[in-house]
């Protein structure tokens, strides 16, 4: 909702969810914006080739999966890979789990090494990985095509992020990066979201995925719209 009070008129929402509960609670919450923000009940990694290229040639995609299955880790790979080859200019923001299981540990590192010249990726880690192994301690956004100003944004908020959510002497950040030429644009959408999963993670662990969706789509849409890109894409694959 709070996107969409910030998107411009030529701006459109396009929305996907698998969930059937969630599907429903998403379009009771954007059934008033009519076919500027539309859900769809349908698995984002399929739905989103049709969208791409956008024909503005301007987007933002959330990838945002449950990892709940293993072979959610390959996907996100490819279909970002994909999504490089269809629409190399957009702006893509893949968000991770920080978990103890093999999956989770190899992703950065086979996100880095796709075609992608420009990219970011920043970690928020809110405390000391469980010794049973258990649980998310923490989490990442791989950012492919970012705002220019956003590598210094991330190195002044970060330590306030990591002192004001950190839960033990575990927790901390990272930050990497390639980059060739990036166009300017508004940088604090990264942060935002990372705020967002660390306070979901700490205070609200039985939340459903809909307000963790909602509250980053704020921030995304400010940066979007300070990039002037008419066009967003929003996927969930379950």
């Amino acid at each position: 909702m709070l996107a969409l009070a910030i998107m411009r008129a030529q701006d459109r929402l396009r929305l996907f969810e698998l969930h059937s509960r969630e599907v429903i609670r998403l379009r009771e919450n954007f059934q008033a914006f009519g076919k500027q923000a539309i859900v769809h009940d349908s698995d984002g990694f399929a739905s989103l080739k049709a969208l791409l290229p956008p024909p503005p040639r301007r987007a933002v995609v959330l990838i945002d999966p449950p990892y709940e299955e293993r072979r959610d880790y390959d996907r996100v790979v490819n279909s970002l890979r994909e999504c490089l080859t269809r629409f190399p200019t957009g702006t893509y923001m893949l968000w991770y789990p920080q978990l103890t299981k093999l999956e989770a540990h190899d992703l950065p590192q086979r996100l880095q090494r796709l075609s992608a010249s420009n990219w970011l990726q920043v970690t928020l880690r809110v405390r000391t990985p469980a010794s049973d192994g258990f649980g998310m301690h923490g989490s990442g956004l791989f950012v492919v095509n970012p705002p220019w100003t956003l590598q210094a944004t991330l190195q002044e908020v970060m330590p306030y992020l990591v002192e004001v959510l950190g839960l033990d002497a575990g927790a901390g950040f990272t930050l990497a990066g390639q980059e060739s030429c990036r166009a300017p644009g508004e940088s604090g959408s990264v942060a935002v979201w990372l705020a967002v999963s660390a306070a979901y993670f700490r205070l609200e662990p039985k939340q459903s995925s809909t307000g963790y969706l909602t509250a980053f789509l704020a921030s995304l849409a400010r940066a979007a719209a300070s990039r002037s890109m008419p066009a967003f894409s929003a996927i969930s694959s379950r």
